[in-house]
């Protein structure tokens, strides 16, 4: 299990992510790193996993008809997935000069 946190790091400073930093990781929104204050997010790859985590539940209640402990371990499974999937990548900024 450690193995999959093996790479939770600044892709820039190589610094370990906190498993909060890890679930604060956004597509859309970077992060800044701690000791090198370069910005950081996420690729976005666990989107679909973490829908599938989230349907997955209430199709076992709904459609099976299974024991809802099933669809209760089920949504206890979603931010563990979160946290093995969220991988940090580099962000660049692309600065123009603009003088008028």
């Amino acid at each position: 299990m450690l193995k999959l946190f093996k790479n939770k790091v600044c892709p820039w400073c190589g610094r370990k992510l906190r498993i909060s930093e890890l679930f604060a990781l956004d597509v859309y929104l970077p992060d800044q790193c701690e000791k090198c204050r370069k910005f950081y997010n996420t690729d976005g790859f666990f989107f679909v996993p973490m829908l599938a985590s989230l349907i997955f539940p209430f199709l076992i209640v709904e459609i099976f008809e299974l024991n809802r402990i099933l669809a209760f371990v089920g949504l206890i499974l979603m931010p563990i997935t979160f946290l093995i999937l969220a991988t940090p990548i580099k962000v660049e900024f692309n600065r123009k000069n603009t003088k008028s």
